[in-house]
């Protein structure tokens, strides 16, 4: 459908990202997540030390997204940060591989996609932080397309299954076994 809101998360992981998670994060909402990055990262400030200043610019950022309508935009980033168990003032750069990707997801979901591309998404992780991952995609409810060499996610997330052999596409509805025994048969017949 022509307005179907997409998101991905790639195969590489952030590179030397100096950011927080917070930032990173919100970074994928455009102006709307600048604004809520700089509001966010000066309020943190502002619970150290302030000036009259600080709070001009406080204002003046309340202000901007207010017309954005960009509060619930703040309260989604919250709740998507806390749902994938993310610290949102530690720095991208501190992270492992695995947690990383976290971000990563956290960042393409924070859109509300209908549908996420994801592209080799259990790479870099660990046998936990894989099923993990399974487990937020199964709960996500939105439309999933991955491209991936994990059978085991094959097994627990594909409804159906576009093959690429030989420049012929095609698709298999299904899960894994199925595919697998419809390709054997389709295989079986092409001998004969």
């Amino acid at each position: 459908k022509p307005e179907l809101r997409i998101a991905r998360l790639a195969q590489e992981l952030p590179e030397h990202s100096t950011q927080t998670v917070y930032e990173f994060v919100a970074e994928e909402l455009a102006e709307t997540g600048k604004l809520l990055a700089s509001y966010h990262a000066l309020t943190q400030r502002l619970s150290q030390s302030h000036t009259d200043q600080d709070l001009e610019q406080l204002a003046e950022l309340q202000s901007l997204i207010d017309a954005k309508q960009g509060w619930a935009f703040e309260r989604t980033i919250e709740l998507t940060l806390e749902r994938l168990e993310l610290n949102p003032e530690q720095l991208v750069s501190s992270l492992s591989g695995g947690w990383q990707r976290r971000a990563a997801l956290a960042r393409a979901l924070v859109t509300s996609p209908e549908l996420l591309l994801l592209d080799e998404p259990t790479n870099h992780l660990d046998i936990a932080a894989i099923q993990w991952l399974e487990d937020q995609l199964m709960s996500c409810q939105i439309g999933l397309l991955f491209i991936t060499h994990d059978r085991a996610l094959l097994k627990r997330l594909a409804t159906r299954i576009l093959e690429l052999d030989r420049g012929q596409l095609t698709s298999w509805p299904g899960n894994y076994d199925n595919f697998l025994r419809r390709k054997e048969e389709r295989l079986h017949a092409e001998e004969l």
